[in-house]
């Protein structure tokens, strides 16, 4: 896949977008719209420029947050508050994703 230079640098913008809005919650509308982009395309050129979707990036950022919050004793549900989860349990469901345990055990593990 060739992706033009101009279209790295917007992919560059939306990877750092995404970065800085893991206390919000994240529309690949808007994202293809600041880009100016398909979301056939953003989802594509970002998949292979970064080797993950958009969502696993914008999940797994969020998640390392997490851990490193984890480790400085928040707890669980203040966690799934701050970063925009709908419950404690889908909160749970993103970090066993990422880190093959559940954020309690991980806690406990400190």
């Amino acid at each position: 896949m060739r992706i033009a230079i101009a279209d790295i640098k917007t992919l560059e913008m939306i990877r750092h977008f995404v970065q800085s809005a893991i206390f919000s919650h994240l529309h690949i509308k808007e994202l293809c719209d600041s880009a100016e982009m398909s979301e056939t395309k953003l989802i594509q050129c970002f998949k292979f420029l970064y080797q993950s979707t958009i969502i696993n990036y914008f999940s797994t950022i969020k998640m390392e947050y997490a851990k490193a919050c984890l480790e400085k004793d928040f707890t669980v549900k203040e966690l799934s508050i701050l970063l925009c989860y709908s419950s404690t349990e889908h909160f749970n469901r993103a970090f066993r994703k990422v880190f093959v345990v559940c954020p309690n055990s991980f806690q406990a593990r400190k």
